[in-house]
């Protein structure tokens, strides 16, 4: 009996599912990006707010809610992206703290 090697099939390389990641700066430079627009936007109704409480003893009542109208959708948006985009989901979060800590130093006069 004649047994001729053969070859056995390769295997196919691997499929990637997943998208590259890229490079730390890239990575960063996107949180940062995404955390300067989330505080832009958090900036718009705390600014109106406080220029409407300006020289006021009192804050206008429609300071808080105006800020969290804008804050929970944001909120919103970073939860569902956590998974899929998550240096998104951490800009985001950031944006939100950041435009807090300066809606809480504006409306309490400092």
């Amino acid at each position: 009996m004649n047994e001729q090697p053969h070859d056995e099939p390769r295997s196919p390389e691997p499929i990637e599912y997943t998208r590259p990641r890229g490079g730390w700066f890239r990575r960063a430079a996107r949180v940062t990006a995404v955390a300067l627009a989330a505080f832009v936007a958090m900036f718009i109704p705390i600014f109106f707010a406080g220029g409407s409480s300006f020289e006021q003893p009192k804050t206008v009542w429609w300071a808080w809610p105006a800020t969290g109208a804008v804050a929970v959708p944001l909120g919103a948006g970073a939860v569902w992206l956590r998974k899929s985009r998550p240096q998104v989901s951490a800009g985001i979060w950031i944006g939100i703290g950041l435009g807090l800590l300066l809606a809480g130093m504006c409306f309490s006069g400092m």
